[in-house]
């Protein structure tokens, strides 16, 4: 792929005009394919309020005292962040959890970007042993139970190995089931 772009960036120098522009052309049809599914994605996200779940499950004994040193001002500044409606934490089967509740994704993304939240999530790998985290829209504000679910189904795994008790299948089996498919 690098000598690819080698050779491309080669032919631009020396190419013609028309030919600069049409790799110019192509690079902006790629970032505007690549906008245009995001934007059908937000698009297609239906409810009157954004979830966010994250669950992890941190290192050792040490690693608790750096995992609340960060995570309770992110934790803090979230109750307080603009658009936030609400705020849980939790253990949920050794797994640390936090349940938050927008007004919409924006409201998130803005809270996401601040300091604290950007602080503890530098930790994550220094502090945990497995990370999960999972964003939905929805009509209602969650129960406890039901965002834990939600995040059992469909989260993502950020960090460590795959646990079926938070609702991961192990990697060989998702290979395994993904070729399946295929054949």
């Amino acid at each position: 792929v690098d000598e690819w772009r080698l050779s491309e960036t080669r032919s631009l120098s020396t190419g013609s005009p028309l030919l600069r522009a049409s790799f110019k052309l192509r690079r902006s049809l790629v970032a505007l394919l690549s906008l245009a599914t995001r934007c059908k994605k937000e698009m297609a996200a239906t409810g009157k309020y954004y979830v966010s779940v994250t669950g992890l499950r941190t290192a050792g004994y040490f690693s608790i005292l750096k995992f609340f040193y960060y995570t309770i001002p992110a934790f803090r500044a979230a109750q307080v962040a603009k658009g936030n409606l609400s705020c849980a934490k939790f253990s949920y089967k050794d797994v640390y959890m936090t349940v938050t509740v927008w007004e919409n994704k924006d409201a998130m993304r803005s809270y996401y970007r601040g300091t604290a939240h950007a602080a503890a999530m530098k930790q994550l790998k220094n502090v945990s042993s497995y990370g999960k985290i999972h964003g939905y829209f929805t009509d209602k504000i969650p129960s406890d139970e039901a965002a834990i679910e939600a995040w059992k189904s469909n989260g993502r795994r950020v960090h460590g190995e795959p646990n079926p008790l938070y609702g991961d299948v192990p990697d060989n089996e998702a290979d395994q089931k993904t070729s399946d498919a295929h054949a």
